[in-house]
């Protein structure tokens, strides 16, 4: 069974997961804190350091899923779905923990529900002489397991949608040889991106805090943020084996070592969290966690292929695809995360119609807009699709709805962000001066007015003439560094 579900596609994930080894708790706190801060107009975070969002590289280095592959579009489930469930499970071993055998009620309309799944998924102690009938269906139960509740959380936490059902069956009773390779790490990602929009914008307590997969976003905020981080032994990892898709990821760090916390530390506490990402520093904020000496520090022996394998697609702009949830991948936003240089992103509405993206046209008005950086607005997303089951016939059609998302996912390499300059301190300063003013990067009001205090003899005030030569000087400096930036686009176009 351990062969089927390295073929499957996330064994790094399953290991990660593994019920016998020490599990780190959410910070359900520390995640809402988070999510305050996302915007769905853009899909990134508005910190006092900029834009930030988990991307490809985070999920590969975290995870270690495959990227490549076919996208998970909808599929479209018959009504007669439970009926064909009960019946592949109906004489297939039950664990040794399990309550007495009973069928889930016909009002289950939503998918299976978990205790109904859990009494089959047997991943070690299956008796001798199973079938590999038997063996198929308990990889089933944990595959149906495994997306339900830890790579594609939702609002029902009591049972698995069952539009996952089509996959979990794919993997199981496919050939060992051809088992479906699919592109499971841009659907956690669009999962992840949803459910930060939805969460953003709850209206009620009942409302779940936050879908997709809680397990990459605190995985991530640990390794970014000194906020609500945990002491752990920052050792590197004991001997290990890695083979061609199996060993332990960067994210393997925070599941497998106890947690610590100092008596001075904040925990589970959402007002404090909240307080200390609204005074974030750039110095606070780890923009590279993934370096050479990062990973050598803590996997000397390497990680897993996975978690390079699919570099290549990281930086596209290919829309990401996870049921009928279709969600923009902008990490044209969050190019400092790469150690990439950051630009102001100009919006396709002040450029050239018919603009390819390097014309001589594009470049000017660019570097125009770059100059005159006040005049450009906080850009929104290219495109928002959303679908939604509410209100929806139980016979509707999904795969037909969404197909032209998913054949662009085979194309996704053709839109990959083309940048190869470094990460530059001067002009990321000049990005910092158009972007604070634009948006609202604090959750916790301040003062509209300072405390008045008596002024003391030692204190200086600027007077006028010296505000005005500090904003001239500031003015030419700003044209002279982006015309010099912006320079070496201009002869790319020609």
């Amino acid at each position: 069974m351990e062969t089927m579900v390295t073929r499957f596609g996330p064994p790094p994930l399953a290991r990660l997961v593994e019920g016998e080894r020490l599990r780190f708790s959410y910070d359900f706190s520390l995640l809402a804190a988070l999510v305050d801060r996302w915007r769905p107009e853009t899909h990134t975070l508005h910190l006092t350091v900029g834009e930030m969002a988990p991307t490809f590289q985070d999920v590969s280095y975290l995870l270690g899923l495959p990227l490549r592959g076919d996208a998970m579009g909808p599929t479209d489930v018959g009504q007669g779905w439970r009926d064909d469930l009960l019946d592949r499970f109906g004489r297939v071993q039950r664990r040794s923990t399990a309550q007495a055998h009973r069928e889930f009620a016909p009002t289950h309309t939503g998918g299976p529900p978990k205790w109904w799944i859990l009494q089959f998924k047997v991943t070690d102690n299956i008796r001798v002489g199973a079938t590999e009938y038997e063996v198929a269906r308990h990889l089933e139960a944990y595959v149906l397991w495994l997306m339900g509740w830890v790579m594609f959380c939702s609002s029902a936490g009591s049972f698995v949608p069952k539009h996952l059902l089509p996959f979990a069956r794919y993997v199981a009773d496919g050939p060992l040889e051809a088992i479906p390779q699919f592109s499971w790490e841009s659907a956690v990602l669009a999962a992840t991106y949803h459910g930060l929009c939805t969460s953003c914008l709850k209206s009620s307590v009942a409302e779940p805090i936050f879908g997709g997969c809680p397990l990459l976003l605190q995985l991530w905020v640990h390794e970014r943020f000194q906020i609500g981080r945990p002491a752990i032994v920052h050792s590197p990892y004991e001997a290990y084996i890695v083979d061609d898709v199996d060993g332990p990821t960067m994210g393997s760090l925070w599941c497998d070592r106890r947690f610590a916390y100092a008596h001075v530390q904040t925990r589970k506490s959402y007002p404090d969290f909240v307080g200390q990402f609204d005074v974030l520093r750039d110095d606070e904020v780890r923009w590279e966690p993934y370096s050479v000496e990062a990973v050598v520090s803590r996997a000397p022996e390497g990680l897993p292929p996975l978690c390079v394998r699919d570099a290549e697609y990281w930086r596209t702009r290919s829309p990401l695809v996870f049921d009928i949830y279709v969600e923009e991948h902008a990490v044209h936003r969050v190019l400092r995360q790469l150690g990439l240089f950051q630009e102001i992103v100009v919006p396709r509405s002040l450029l050239p119609p018919t603009c390819t993206g390097s014309c001589k046209r594009c470049v000017f008005t660019c570097c125009f807009f770059q100059i005159f950086h006040k005049l450009i607005p906080l850009t929104q997303l290219d495109f928002t699709c959303r679908f939604t089951r509410q209100g929806q016939s139980i016979g509707q059609l999904w795969a037909p709805r969404l197909a032209e998302f998913v054949a662009k996912w085979t194309t996704a390499l053709d839109h990959v962000v083309l940048e190869g300059r470094p990460h530059d301190d001067a002009a990321w300063g000049h990005f910092l001066r158009w972007y604070l003013p634009r948006t609202r990067v604090r959750v916790l009001s301040t003062p509209q007015e300072l405390p008045r205090r008596t002024p003391s003899v030692t204190d200086s005030y600027p007077t006028q003439r010296d505000q005005g030569a500090s904003l001239a000087v500031g003015f030419f400096t700003d044209c002279r560094l982006l015309i010099e930036t912006h320079r070496s686009l201009y002869f790319l176009a020609n």
